[in-house]
């Protein structure tokens, strides 16, 4: 979990840090609910929070919360290699992640949703849920489901070879520099019967 309430940006408030940061990143007022919020600073370098890859985040199933503010028209808030991207494409909401299939392989599951980030100054919550017994996926905007995949049952999420996790990849903020992410809780959502 991590609420950038202070610098460094990249201690966490619950969990492992980050391994590395935009040296540019820094906590500041304007987060969500008058708080402060993570910034990518003014010169136009993105956020790019780096987290080790550890046994910790090979989890079977994942839920993702993050506060965001539309600054621009693409990036990622959070991204894992080839294997995993919950973002933004073209003011639109995207999300791609691999699966284990039953013959020992994987297969990806890339969807741009039919949600517009609307271009506004207001936060609002983007959540993914994939929960690996039911196979389901959605994604939340404000709790209110936007998207949603049935996939196999049984099916835990693939990390072979994902490589390190990055939050803020692509996101820049435009070079203004204002908070434009708050609130970020990665959590397992269980595993497979």
């Amino acid at each position: 979990e991590f609420t950038w309430e202070k610098n460094p940006v990249s201690l966490a408030t619950l969990g492992p840090d980050a391994i590395k940061c935009s040296k540019d990143a820094h906590s500041m007022n304007g987060g969500r609910s008058s708080t402060n919020g993570l910034s990518p600073g003014p010169n136009g370098k993105d956020i790019d929070l780096e987290f080790e890859a550890t046994e910790l985040f090979n989890q079977e199933g994942i839920d993702i919360s993050i506060d965001y503010r539309r600054s621009e028209p693409g990036g990622s808030f959070f991204s894992r290699g080839n294997n995993f991207n919950f973002g933004i494409e073209n003011n639109i909401l995207t999300i791609a992640y691999r699966i284990e299939n039953a013959k020992g392989g994987s297969e990806i599951v890339k969807e741009r949703t039919n949600y517009e980030i609307p271009d506004d100054p207001l936060y609002r919550t983007y959540r993914f849920i994939y929960s690996p017994n039911s196979g389901k996926a959605e994604i939340f905007v404000n709790s209110v489901v936007v998207w949603s995949h049935q996939g196999p049952g049984n099916a835990p999420l693939s990390w072979k070879n994902a490589g390190n996790i990055v939050i803020g990849k692509n996101l820049n903020g435009n070079g203004v520099d204002k908070a434009i992410l708050d609130n970020l809780v990665i959590r397992s959502t269980g595993s497979v019967s």
